[in-house]
C-alpha cells in the first residue's frame, strides 16, 4: 500500500465531513492505495464528477486547475457552468454541444434562450428537440434536420 499524498488525503478527509458520496470516497481511497496521484485521478472516468463536486461543495467556487477535466463531460460541464460559474462557460461549449440533452439544459438554464450554434446537435434527437422547441424557443413547430 502506498500512503496518500498529504493534499489528496486532506481533500478526502474534507469530503468525508459531508457524509455523502460514500461509494465515490471508497473508489478514491482504493485508487490511492495503489499509488495514484491527484494528477492521475483527474484522468479517471469519474474525474469530471469528482472535480465538479469538489468545486461546488468544498471550494464553493471555480477550480481552474480542474476545469480541463470537468469540461471533458457534457453533463458535468453543464452543472459546473450552472452551479459554479453561474453563467456561460465558452471554453466548455464545444463539449456541451456534443450531447442533445445537455444542449437543451445549457440553452434553457444557462443561456436562458436559443443557442443557434448548437441547434444542429439538438435537432438530431426528437425528444430533446421537442423540449427545446417548447421550453426554449416557446414554439409549437420545429423543422427536423
Amino acid at each position: 500500500m502506498h500512503p496518500l499524498s498529504k493534499p489528496l488525503a486532506d481533500a478526502i478527509a474534507e469530503i468525508k465531513k459531508y457524509d455523502t458520496c460514500k461509494s465515490e470516497i471508497s473508489t478514491l481511497e482504493a485508487l490511492c492505495t495503489t499509488g495514484a496521484t491527484l494528477e492521475s485521478l483527474l484522468e479517471h472516468k469519474q474525474a469530471p464528477y469528482w472535480a465538479y463536486w469538489y468545486a461546488f461543495n468544498i471550494i464553493k467556487g471555480r477550480w481552474p486547475e480542474a476545469e480541463a477535466t470537468i469540461m471533458t463531460s457534457p453533463q458535468w460541464a453543464f452543472w459546473y457552468s450552472y452551479n459554479v460559474i453561474k453563467g456561460r462557460w465558452p471554453e466548455a461549449e464545444e463539449t456541451i454541444m456534443s450531447d442533445p440533452k445537455w444542449v437543451y439544459m445549457y440553452a434553457r438554464y444557462v443561456i436562458g434562450g436559443s443557442w443557434p450554434e448548437a441547434e444542429e446537435t439538438i435537432m438530431s434527437d426528437l425528444e430533446w428537440a421537442s423540449r427545446y422547441r417548447k421550453h426554449v424557443l416557446k414554439s409549437e413547430s420545429i423543422s427536423m434536420v
